[in-house]
């Protein structure tokens, strides 16, 4: 049976549409995850933790993070306090609070690709998987970290933050672009203590790199 060649065209550009993609360095440590309008690129190293290196509006090649790649100050990526001890992603300079452990990768629906980053504190007391996702022709990079308590007995979590960037303006600043700002600075606060069982606590968020 023969398609008719509409049909054929329609099927051929719904291949071309799928643009979401994620890589992995060489070293193992260094990561994209982005489409046709973004991309973040994400680094982990010993002596600086894990970090967002570049974040970039693939329409005008704007970097956001420029600025903050020329100084070496990134931002702490996430943070959060147990039992009154802060846990961060990054030091923004100096050394974070957590060792790295395996990163993986996955398709996720609709039409979008997920990167897994799972790191373990110096300590031994929590695991934190930070999950980052982009989906085909959306302007968003999705992030969101799950908490999990390895001590075997409760701690109390607050100032809980899951998107700490040091995210510049773009040279033109328009609306979009601090509509932009305000997404990635949000910042998810736990007001008041919470008490974590040995078990997983998640938080989601969304930045978006164009306003829709």
């Amino acid at each position: 049976m023969k398609l008719p060649l509409v049909v054929l065209l329609m099927f051929t550009a719904i291949a071309k549409a799928s643009s979401s993609y994620v890589r992995t360095g060489a070293d193992g440590r260094s990561w994209a995850i982005g489409n046709e309008l973004v991309e973040r690129q994400l680094q982990f190293h010993d002596a600086s933790g894990l970090y967002t290196a570049s974040w970039r509006n693939e329409t005008t090649m704007t970097d956001f993070m420029r600025d903050a790649a020329a100084s070496r100050r990134w931002g702490k990526e996430f943070a959060f306090v147990a039992d009154g001890k802060q846990y961060t992603g990054s030091g923004g300079s100096s050394q974070g609070s957590l060792d790295f452990r395996t990163s993986n990768e996955s398709d996720i629906a609709p039409a979008g690709k997920e990167r897994r980053l799972v790191l373990e504190s110096k300590d031994g007391r929590f695991r934190v998987t930070v999950h980052y996702a982009v989906y085909d022709g959306h302007p968003v990079v999705r992030k969101w970290i799950e908490i999990t308590n390895l001590s075997g007995r409760r701690a109390t979590l607050s100032h809980l933050v899951f998107e700490a960037v040091n995210i510049a303006l773009a040279r033109r600043q328009t609306p979009r672009w601090q509509r932009f700002t305000a997404w990635s600075r949000a910042s998810l606060f736990i007001p008041a203590a919470w008490t974590m069982p040995p078990s997983r606590f998640a938080a989601r968020g969304a930045a978006r790199a164009l306003s829709s």
